[in-house]
């Protein structure tokens, strides 16, 4: 049952942007994060609802009935693409969007999907492992550089369990991540666990491509979110530069040695 003070403006608004940043920091793009805000908006009978998102900053303006109008932003630190929770956040916002519940029902709901979606940490240290391994084999690899790539991965996992926050400076941590990776490839082909230190260092740096994100940006631009599009592909190419100079920093500080 609704209350004046649960279904004010300030509170809608409020469900409609965590809504739209679980969508955002889970992977979905951001014509779908805007056109979910906009259809939340109309559910909770909002006039003229109007929403901006790139994928680090929400905003979002609308008015009531008696013409009180207002606007609230959000900033997205960080996202992953968490196909569980994407799929958890699409349904809740369809749930919105045919039966508009209370605020106060739609952030629990909000909170329970945050909290029972996370894949534990030894599905994630698995899933690392296992893509590290096939991709090494994948490209030309042996057992051995498989063997290696799984082992080198663990720097990654730790890396984002214990050292990536939101805040932290993501190029420079790619780069040091990358740069740790290469270095121990070629100390393993060096010392002979591994056996060749190209297709080791391949099998390890196709975790850290930001594939979906350069999908994205172009989608968003063929669609005519330029800006958006434009700021996730020099993100993505960022990223890349930051991993390549990281394992070529690594060939120069062990010497080059394949």
């Amino acid at each position: 049952m609704y209350t004046k003070e649960n279904r004010s403006i300030e509170n809608i608004l409020k469900i409609t942007l965590e809504t739209a940043s679980l969508l955002l920091r889970n992977g979905a793009d951001v014509r779908r994060v805007e056109d979910t805000m906009i259809r939340i908006c109309k559910a909770y009978n909002l006039k003229d609802p109007e929403v901006f998102s790139i994928a680090s900053f929400i905003i979002i303006t609308a008015s009531t009935k008696d013409g009180k109008t207002l606007t609230q932003t959000k900033r997205i630190y960080s996202s992953s693409m968490n196909l569980t929770i994407l799929e958890k956040a699409n349904a809740l916002s369809r749930e919105i969007c045919e039966n508009p519940e209370p605020p106060s029902y739609v952030l629990e709901k909000i909170s329970d999907i945050e909290k029972n979606s996370s894949n534990s940490n030894k599905k994630i240290c698995f899933g690392y492992m296992l893509a590290a391994g096939s991709l090494s084999i994948f490209f030309g690899g042996n057992l051995k550089d498989a063997f290696s790539s799984v082992i080198i991965t663990l720097i990654l996992f730790f890396g984002n369990k214990y050292i990536l926050k939101p805040n932290l400076n993501r190029i420079l941590y790619t780069f040091i991540i990358s740069a740790l990776m290469g270095i121990m490839a070629i100390i393993f082909s060096i010392i002979g666990i591994g056996t060749h230190a190209d297709k080791i260092i391949i099998g390890d740096i196709m975790l850290l491509i930001p594939g979906m994100s350069l999908i994205n940006s172009i989608t968003d631009m063929f669609c005519g979110d330029f800006v958006t599009g434009t700021t996730q592909v020099v993100a993505a190419l960022l990223t890349t530069l930051s991993i390549a100079g990281g394992f070529l920093f690594s060939l120069a500080v062990i010497g080059g040695l394949f």
